[in-house]
């Protein structure tokens, strides 16, 4: 029952944050599956976040860092359906961005805030959805043991749409923004993503 109340509360948060700014498809995006969900893989806890977003949704870094993976699945194959991205934030923690269906980035690159690192694609049984998640550097997207939970690193304390008119640069580099574009600067990259 609490597991529900905070998956409930998280996606109102969501909606509520991004109502003004929608993804690229006018649709709001939501949780499908909550940190800590009961799960039938790993250690049965779900290791991030799966919000439910149309393909083709741009999927942006949730904060500076540099890319350390690239490819169709992460180390033990979880992630078949779409490709990976592994992105390291300083000596903080990973970012992980699974099930994509295209990528605009290379290993080893830099990225700022906001910064297009790919288009949203389905999973191995063909839902749509962005699976983000924060991990230990160089830990397992497998274990729950060895994830934080997104909440903790929310950008003032909840989640909000990234603006590419704000000044972040007095938030703490481990402070994260949504990784789903949205209005505007959602529309801006799909139109860049397309050339």
């Amino acid at each position: 029952m609490k597991m529900l109340i905070c998956c409930l509360i998280l996606n109102i948060l969501l909606i509520g944050a991004c109502d003004t700014q929608k993804p690229s498809s006018g649709i709001p995006f939501h949780v499908c599956k909550e940190y800590g969900a009961p799960v039938s893989y790993g250690e049965g806890c779900h290791p991030g976040i799966d919000f439910e977003i149309s393909p083709g949704t741009p999927i942006i870094a949730a904060t500076d860092g540099n890319v350390s993976f690239v490819g169709d699945s992460d180390q033990e194959g979880s992630f078949s359906g779409g490709i990976f991205v592994r992105v390291q934030n300083a000596r903080h923690f990973d970012l992980i961005y699974a099930h994509l269906s295209k990528v605009f980035v290379q290993m080893g690159q830099p990225l700022k805030r906001g910064q297009l690192i790919g288009l949203s694609g389905t999973s191995r049984d063909g839902v749509p959805l962005l699976h983000f998640g924060i991990y230990k550097i160089g830990g397992s997207s497998q274990k729950y043991s060895q994830t934080y939970d997104p909440e903790k690193f929310w950008l003032d304390g909840r989640p909000q749409c990234f603006d590419p008119e704000a000044d972040y640069s007095t938030f703490f580099r481990e402070a994260i923004t949504l990784p789903i574009a949205s209005g505007a600067y959602a529309k801006k990259l799909v139109a860049v993503a397309e050339k």
